[in-house]
């Protein structure tokens, strides 16, 4: 799918226009959404199987106690990705990424065990997670994604139902939908020039299923006097084999993007912790740009 330059107007991954991890123009030194921090975040760390992926500030489980106590959902968006794993990009645009926090103000752990999304109080996806809610604590921001059954661009709102072990729901909100925002603006007379960036990149676990999948945010600059065309994106970890995603895009001169997410799998055993590298590929196999983020 290629951004062409006369669109203007237009999330895991966390609101409004701002939230899609497809598209939208980020603030001033603001980086895409999904990208919020905890500073007294705890949950618990990806187990071998299905999992709900915590960000920074995990711990190990807690005994469980008496589930749906004064638990809530903060920062809850939702908003749309590349699917990394499509052979083309034209057919990648369907993930829906969520992020999250857990606010348990109990003085008991909760344990999440499953998450299930609807729109418009249709079903559209049930998630596993296990994550753990310690007392008077706020969780660590955490990531699902998954493919909807149909375009939730125009549900006019999305429910989030999170349960136990038992299925009884212990934390349950409403937010708004991801939005198809379009993703060019121009950077502005006084923008320096200068040649094809990638900035605001941020990278993360992904949970909800079996596979082992990695969030890459970003932004794309164009400070150059040259159409810049992006065929695929790159994602190296710092152990393994890089992995690939067709992100067919071309970004005028002097323009900028909005976030851009793409959701990678990995055949590997797991992700390792470190500074992974993200490198933009032009259609002759030239890299156009590169950068470096460590895991979240």
């Amino acid at each position: 799918m290629r951004l062409a330059c006369g669109m203007l107007a237009a999330a895991f991954l966390l609101a409004g226009c701002s939230a899609n991890g497809g598209f939208g123009m980020p603030g001033p030194n603001q980086p895409p959404l999904g990208s919020q921090q905890n500073t007294a975040a705890t949950s618990s760390p990806p187990p071998a199987g299905p999992a709900g992926s915590a960000r920074s500030g995990a711990t190990a489980p807690q005994p469980a106690g008496s589930p749906g106590e004064g638990l809530s959902v903060d920062s809850a968006s939702a908003r749309l990705a590349y699917d990394g794993s499509a052979a083309e990009s034209a057919a990648a645009h369907r993930l829906v990424a969520l992020t999250f926090a857990l606010k348990n103000s109990a003085a008991t752990v909760v344990s999440v065990q499953k998450l299930t999304v609807t729109a418009d109080d249709e079903r559209v996806a049930d998630m596993p997670l296990n994550l753990t809610a310690l007392p008077k604590r706020t969780s660590a921001v955490a990531t699902v994604a998954f493919q909807p059954p149909k375009d939730l661009t125009k549900a006019k709102h999305i429910g989030l139902q999170f349960a136990d072990a038992a299925g009884k729901t212990v934390a349950d909100t409403s937010i708004e939908p991801p939005h198809d925002d379009a993703a060019l603006a121009p950077l502005g007379d006084k923008h320096p020039a200068g040649a094809l960036n990638v900035g605001a990149l941020e990278l993360s676990r992904v949970g909800g299923t079996q596979a082992l999948r990695l969030e890459c945010s970003f932004a794309i600059s164009n400070a150059s006097l040259q159409q810049a065309a992006i065929a695929r994106l790159s994602v190296t970890p710092p152990k393994g084999k890089a992995v690939e995603a067709a992100l067919a895009l071309d970004v005028p001169a002097r323009t900028g993007t909005g976030p851009i997410t793409v959701v990678e799998t990995f055949a590997s055993k797991s992700l390792p912790d470190g500074t992974y590298g993200v490198a933009l590929i032009g259609k002759n196999g030239d890299v156009l740009a590169r950068a470096a983020a460590p895991l979240l």
